[in-house]
């Protein structure tokens, strides 16, 4: 009897297995249904997010770059410029100007409307008296405007930037544009995925820029959720329904840091709803394989889905990497930028100083000017970030950066090809600046120049696992008698030489020679 009694006990489970193989996976699919939704759309909620960061902090550097202009351009426009130097004034306007890297246009209006001076006249004939951003900075409490406009006499489609002039009564105020594809390139590779979208809107609702070139602006109608997360009556992720194309989004809206603007990114719910439901398909594809077979291959059918695990995320990482790649070469056009700007104004301000004074901002524009120098090959590479130590010479070498065709030195370069990282490239860069500086300052003397014609020789190597960097001319050396000099500037080339791991030595036969000698691959620091 209790043979009997055990056999239809394992009969009935035998029955109702094939109902719990339906019922449990059944269940499963339910309960894993609620849960990807809610990770789905926490992850687009995510994106949205982060792509907005990205939107505003790009749009930021490019604003602030051009604020910086009108400030600076705010301080150039003194009274007595204005009255007694347009022409200087619109020159260092116009020097302003092409010092960034964005701007197409700089200009400095009166309190009555009138243009009083641009970078490209000084007697300008036009007015802004109907524009906008006049009018809200004249009658309105705003102290930075942006708007879009069609500027004459280019006929550029750009995004203007327009600052009250500084003081308690309306003195007029200074202007300045990028084309507005400087904005929409970006944020059309940002919304690079079907159906997503990426804009620009002012602090006044009116939708300034799209990452469609094509469309233009308009003033949002209430009751949008953006005017909403404006107002402050909202969180910055939303869903809404775009005015622009109809289509329902997730959104997210954030304030532009120092700008009247809000940077908003939105991905499509329809694309949410796929990836949903081709992550619900692959699990019930998984649930139905698991019911369909029998215990034996469970193992295999974990084993598949860790793969496939794995298999995304290599995938997203291989994706991030890309991504930080894109944003590492932008970092670096902006540097670049940045560096320019800064050593144009250092030799922009050097010109009204006194001797003294132009000599040592000239030194530092020249060491600005190297580092702009690496910057410039990193915004132009793909791959690991090293730099091409040859080219970067030439560059250094033949430019009048250092050596200005008035000094009347012959300038030669031989370099092998060799690749550094830019952190050991920027020392190397200020060594030969550094180097050949001093030897045009001291190799050279006016009341000492007989024989060969001034030289100046700069040679990279390598031997072995070792680098090694001379900077020679043909100068007069060290004169007789004379005390080893230990100034400043071999003091500043010992500690960059030790920056580079290396050694520097200074030799004098028929000229001086400057000799820094490093390894190839830096040592790995000590446990």
């Amino acid at each position: 009897m209790w043979r009997r009694q055990s056999s239809g006990t394992g009969t009935s489970a035998l029955r109702f297995m094939p109902l719990l193989a339906v019922v449990i996976p059944l269940l499963v699919a339910g309960i894993m249904a609620v849960w990807s939704w809610r990770a789905e759309h926490d992850a687009a909620a995510a994106t949205v997010l982060r792509n907005s960061r990205l939107v505003a902090a790009y749009s930021e550097r490019v604003l602030a770059g051009l604020d910086q202009l009108l400030i600076q351009a705010d301080k150039l426009a003194t009274p007595d410029r204005l009255d007694a130097d347009r022409t200087g004034l619109m020159a260092e306007l116009r020097a302003l100007t092409q010092g960034d890297g964005h701007a197409i246009g700089l200009g400095i209006v009166a309190a009555d409307g009138r243009y009083l001076v641009t970078d490209r006249t000084a007697e300008p004939r036009v007015d802004a008296r109907a524009r906008d951003y006049f009018l809200k900075l004249r009658d309105g409490d705003w102290t930075i405007f942006v708007d879009r406009l069609i500027v004459q006499p280019s006929g550029a489609d750009a995004l203007v930037v327009a600052r009250r002039r500084a003081g308690e009564q309306f003195e007029g105020l200074l202007v300045t544009a990028a084309r507005v594809a400087v904005f929409t390139d970006f944020l059309g590779t940002l919304a690079g995925e079907e159906g997503a979208a990426a804009s620009l809107i002012r602090s006044d609702g009116r939708l300034l820029v799209r990452h469609d070139p094509n469309q233009a602006p308009f003033m949002l109608e209430p009751p949008a959720p953006a005017l909403e997360v404006i107002a402050g009556t909202r969180p910055p992720v939303y869903e809404a329904r775009a005015q622009a194309d109809g289509t329902p989004r997730l959104y997210s809206t954030l304030p532009v840091e120092g700008f009247p603007l809000y940077a908003s990114f939105g991905v499509p719910n329809r694309a949410i709803r796929a990836a949903w439901g081709w992550r619900m398909l692959m699990i019930t594809a998984a649930l139905a394989t698991v019911s369909a077979l029998s215990l034996l291959f469970i193992g295999e059918a974990r084993r598949r889905l860790q793969h496939a695990a794995d298999a995304a995320e290599v995938a997203r990482s291989r994706e991030a990497a890309d991504h930080r790649t894109m944003l590492y070469q932008e970092l670096n056009h902006r540097v670049k930028n940045s560096l320019q700007l800064i050593e144009s104004l250092l030799r922009l301000h050097g010109r009204g100083q006194d001797a003294a004074s132009s000599a040592v901002l000239d030194d530092v524009a020249r060491r600005v000017h190297a580092i702009a120098e690496v910057h410039r090959q990193l915004d132009a590479v793909t791959g690991d970030g090293s730099v091409d130590l040859a080219r970067l010479l030439r560059r250094l070498t033949t430019g009048s950066g250092i050596a200005s065709l008035e000094h009347g030195i012959e300038m030669h370069c031989s370099a092998e090809p060799i690749e550094l990282p830019a952190d050991r490239a920027i020392p190397l860069a200020l060594i030969v600046v550094e180097a050949v500086t001093n030897a045009v300052k001291h190799a050279f003397p006016e009341d000492l120049r007989a024989g060969p014609a001034p030289r100046i020789e700069v040679a990279l190597w390598l031997e072995g696992p070792l680098v090694r960097l001379a900077v020679s001319d043909n100068g007069i050396g060290q004169q007789p008698g004379a005390p080893a000099e230990q100034g400043l500037g071999l003091r500043l080339l010992d500690a960059l030489a030790r920056q580079l791991g290396g050694s520097l030595e200074q030799t004098h036969d028929a000229g001086t020679t400057l000799t820094v000698t490093f390894p190839l691959v830096r040592a790995a620091p000590a446990a």
